[in-house]
């Protein structure tokens, strides 16, 4: 069980990094940023074709989440490249600025969900910015102090520290706070929205357990929260490419539904024509008819003054003969 368990962690190792070679964190990072940058263009390519509140939040959310996942793979890749040299104060920020990064996306992606869910522009907008407000302050009144630690220590760690840590609970408290806004509105995106989010948070949990038990479980726990984290992105994805295709069907199923109506209503004209057109063509008959009684009628008429006048022409005759 023991050689299973450590095979489970080696492998999370490889693909989430945490405490071992630093190549690992080249796929740490570079697998998310591959997902990332996916969600990126299909947002992007809807918001092109039409104005989508939520696709302009989910533009602006995977594109920093896909700034934080290629600054930090420049990061580590600079680090091979330099050999690991100190004296690059740029890269001595990386970490209060991957955080940074990593709340701005949470917040941005969050609400985004938060406003197409709920349907609430409110709600999100208040999210947001309080959220990115937040971010701004913890960046600002860590990346100095930051600095100034690295200037004299370039060993040190920054998830060893309290400023650390306070940003990874910040992350997760974004992410819970979506969770509670989130839990208003009932149906699986909402659920598969809540998951992903809930990795953010039980990350969050994980790494302060971590932080208490003076990183004993580096090991363990690195790897797993990591994990917890390149797991989300697709967990998210799923959600915003499952919730397209239900879209399209429904477009799709909206419009056979009117093109079945269109079709209803044609052939229901058509009925009323072709019963229109009978019945025209009975009072054209009725029509034909009466004139062609009111002609014989003429015609009787026209005979009976022809008989009478030639009538009046012989009494007026035999009355002339008479007076002769």
């Amino acid at each position: 069980m023991e050689q299973i368990t450590d095979f489970v962690l080696l492998l999370l190792a490889q693909f989430a990094g945490g405490p071992g070679p630093r190549e690992n964190n080249l796929i740490r990072f570079g697998l998310p940023a591959i997902l990332w940058a996916v969600l990126l263009a299909v947002a992007w390519s809807r918001q092109r074709r039409e104005e989508l509140p939520r696709e302009k939040l989910l533009v602006w959310g995977f594109g920093l989440a896909l700034a934080r996942e290629l600054y930090m793979f420049g990061h580590v890749a600079w680090g091979f490249i330099t050999g690991g040299e100190p004296g690059h104060p740029p890269l001595h920020l990386a970490e209060p600025l991957e955080h940074a990064l990593t709340m701005a996306a949470v917040v941005m992606v969050a609400g985004a969900f938060i406003r197409y869910i709920l349907d609430d522009e409110g709600i999100a907008r208040r999210y947001i910015q309080v959220g990115l407000s937040i971010t701004a302050v913890a960046f600002i009144g860590t990346w100095w102090w930051w600095y100034q630690i690295t200037t004299a220590n370039p060993d040190a760690r920054f998830n060893r520290t309290g400023a650390g840590i306070i940003s990874h609970l910040l992350v997760a408290v974004f992410a819970g706070a979506a969770i509670v806004l989130l839990s208003r509105k009932k149906g699986w995106l909402r659920n598969v929205v809540t998951v992903a989010l809930g990795f953010f948070v039980v990350s969050g949990l994980l790494r302060l357990v971590n932080y208490m038990t003076g990183h004993q479980y580096d090991y363990i726990i690195c790897p797993v929260c990591n994990s917890l984290h390149i797991l989300a992105i697709p967990l998210l994805g799923y959600v915003y490419i499952r919730e397209q295709s239900i879209e399209k069907q429904q477009a799709e199923e909206a419009l056979e539904a009117y093109r079945d109506h269109l079709e209803d209503l044609v052939e229901e004209r058509t009925t009323e024509l072709t019963h229109t057109n009978e019945q025209l063509q009975v009072e054209v008959a009725e029509r034909e008819q009466a004139e062609a009684k009111i002609a014989q009628r003429n015609t009787e008429l026209a005979a009976q003054n022809a008989i009478a006048a030639t009538i009046s022409r012989s009494l007026e005759l035999d009355l002339s003969l008479i007076h002769i």
